[in-house]
């Protein structure tokens, strides 16, 4: 009897160290606009002014592993031809981010409208 509860504690240890060993994966959230091809620089220049800012400001405090923006070489009428990504840790550090884009876009309501007027909703 005192040999099997010594074999299933060993094993709950064992258990609970092997939980306790895993660490949480990254997510990466992935957002597609089809801009008009006129208006890329245009789009592009407004992310940078109104996103990137808090996506430093996020990275520095660990809430955002990394960030980017990628953009077709060759345009396909009707299709996304911008992808913007970032990746967060955990869900609490994408509400953190999410946070952060609704303040961003409030103070900047006028680059927002041109950023809305570049892509083809």
């Amino acid at each position: 009897m005192q040999k099997h509860k010594v074999l299933l504690g060993t094993l709950a240890l064992l258990g609970v160290t092997a939980v306790l060993a895993q660490e949480p994966k990254p997510m990466t959230a992935v957002a597609f606009f089809k801009v008009k091809p006129a208006m890329s620089a245009q789009w592009v220049d407004t992310l940078k002014k109104v996103y990137v800012p808090e996506l430093d400001k996020l990275m520095t405090d660990g809430s955002v592993l990394a960030y980017g923006v990628g953009g077709d070489v060759l345009h396909r009428a009707g299709a996304a031809n911008f992808a913007a990504w970032y990746v967060v840790p955990n869900y609490a550090a994408m509400e953190k981010v999410e946070g952060a884009f609704d303040a961003a876009q409030a103070s900047h309501k006028e680059e927002l409208e041109q950023f809305l007027a570049a892509t083809d909703m």
